[in-house]
C-alpha cells in the first residue's frame, strides 16, 4: 500500500504511477499476481539505508506501525521472507484500519509457506471484514480451506472471487480443476435432482438417461429387390427410415445441447459437482456414524460384568452335577463324576431279553427248506425250493 500516496513505499521517491519504483526499483503494491522481483534489480544500498531509517523510528517507538510496514517491505525486495511477515504482522496489529496491510501479509506468508493456513485465514477475514468484494482475498482464502479440506468452503470462496470478475484466472482453474475430479461421479452420485435449478436439473437427469440405440440402416440388397417389384414400398421404407435417422440426430442435439449449456457455465458446473461432492461426503459420513456404533456396540465388556457373568454360568453346571475345580477371573474349569446308570442297564437289558425272545420264536416256526434240481435236453439246470 502507498504510506504516502504517489510516492514508493520504502525509499519515498515518486513512482509516477508505475508498478515499481524507478528509484529503488520496489513494488509499489504486492498482489496475489505479482511477480517478485529479482535481487539484482533492486538497488539494496536505498533499500538498506530505509531498513536503517525504520530501525532508528522503532529504537524510538517499537509501536509504530508504518515503520513496521515499511521495514517489513524492505525486508520482502531482500529476500528475508520470514522477517518480512514478522514485521508485517506487527504493522497489522499496529494498523488494524489498514486492511491493505493484512493482505499483503496473507499474500507473502501463503506464496511462501510461512504461516500456517488458520493463521493466513485471520489476515484474510480482516481484510474482508472492511472490504467484503475484494476478490483476491476471498480467492486466497478459498486456497487455505482447501489445504484444511474443507472443500465445500474452498468451491464457494472460488466461485464467489470468480463471479466478481470472469477473467480473473486463479478461480477459475481451480473451478475446472475441481470440475474435472468430480463430474465423473455425477452419473452414479447420490445426488438427486429435487431442490436443484432446472437448468442444473435437466443435466443431471439427462446424464444419467441412457441415450436410445441408432435406428438400424436399411439392408441395400433387399432395398434393391424391393425396387424391382414393389418401387412404392421401397420409397415408403426410405421415407420411414429417414424420418427415424432424423428425429435419432434432433435427440442426440437437443441432449448435447443441454449438456454443453451447463458444462460451458463454470458456475452452474461447478455447483452441480459441489452439490454432488457434499451429497457423497454426507453419505460417507452416514457410514461412517454407522460404523461407529457398531463399534461402540462391540466394546469389550469391563471386567466385572464379564466375572458376573461368568458366575451365572458356573452356578448353572453345578445344578447339572458338576463340580468346580479351579476359576478365574475370565475362565472355569468344571467336571462331572463317573456314576452307574442302573436305568441304562435296565433298558438294555430289556431289549437283549425280548431279542432272545423273538429269535427262539423265529427259529421255532422255521421250515426246512428243500430243493429239487434238474437239467433240460439243452444243458440248462432249474431249481424248484419248497
Amino acid at each position: 500500500m502507498y504510506v504516502v500516496p504517489g510516492r514508493c513505499p520504502i525509499c519515498l521517491s515518486p513512482d509516477q504511477g508505475a508498478a515499481r519504483c524507478p528509484v529503488c526499483g520496489c513494488l509499489a503494491q504486492i498482489d496475489l499476481e505479482s511477480e517478485i522481483p529479482a535481487r539484482e534489480t533492486i538497488n539494496a544500498p536505498v533499500v538498506q539505508r530505509a531498513v536503517d531509517v525504520c530501525r532508528k523510528r522503532l529504537a524510538q517507538n517499537n509501536q509504530d506501525g508504518l515503520a513496521h510496514y515499511m521495514l517489513g517491505l524492505s525486508y520482502f525486495h531482500l529476500g528475508l521472507f520470514g522477517e518480512s511477515v514478522s514485521e508485517l504482522g506487527k504493522a497489522a496489529a499496529f494498523l488494524p484500519e489498514r486492511w491493505e496491510v493484512a493482505y499483503e501479509t496473507a499474500v507473502i506468508a501463503a506464496t511462501n509457506g510461512l504461516l500456517s493456513p488458520a493463521e493466513i485465514a485471520r489476515y484474510l477475514a480482516i481484510v474482508l471484514q472492511k472490504n467484503p468484494t475484494h476478490q483476491h482475498a476471498i480467492y486466497l482464502r478459498g486456497v487455505m480451506n482447501s489445504q484444511v479440506g474443507n472443500w465445500s468452503a474452498a468451491v464457494k470462496d472460488w466461485q464467489a472471487a470468480y463471479g466478481l470478475d470472469l477473467e480473473f484466472v486463479p478461480p477459475a482453474e481451480q473451478l475446472s480443476a475441481f470440475v474435472a475430479q468430480q463430474r465423473p461421479a455425477l452419473a452414479y452420485s447420490p445426488l438427486t435432482s429435487d431442490g436443484l435449478p432446472a437448468a442444473a436439473a435437466a443435466y443431471l437427469d439427462t446424464l444419467r438417461t441412457v441415450p436410445p440405440a441408432a435406428p438400424p440402416p436399411l439392408g441395400l440388397t433387399s432395398l434393391g429387390i424391393l425396387r424391382q417389384f414393389a418401387p412404392q414400398m421401397a420409397k415408403r421404407m426410405e421415407r420411414m427410415s429417414a424420418e427415424d435417422v432424423a428425429a435419432y440426430e434432433q435427440l442426440l442435439q437437443a441432449r448435447q445441447a443441454t449438456l454443453q449449456g451447463t458444462e460451458s457455465d463454470l458456475l452452474a458446473i461447478s455447483g452441480l459437482c459441489l452439490a454432488s461432492f457434499e451429497a457423497q461426503d454426507r453419505e460417507r459420513q452416514k457410514v461412517l456414524t454407522q460404523l461407529q456404533a457398531e463399534a461402540a456396540a462391540n466394546v469389550p465388556w469391563p471386567l466385572a460384568q464379564r466375572q458376573a457373568a461368568l458366575d451365572g454360568a458356573v452356578q448353572y453346571y453345578l445344578r447339572q452335577g458338576f463340580r468346580l475345580l479351579s476359576q478365574t477371573d475370565t475362565t472355569a474349569q468344571l467336571y462331572r463324576p463317573a456314576r452307574f446308570e442302573w436305568n441304562c442297564l435296565t433298558i438294555i437289558l430289556i431289549v437283549f431279553v425280548i431279542g432272545i425272545i423273538y429269535y427262539f420264536i423265529w427259529y421255532v416256526t422255521r421250515k426246512d427248506v428243500t430243493v429239487y434240481l434238474e437239467v433240460d435236453p439243452w444243458g440248462r439246470v432249474g431249481a424248484t425250493f419248497s
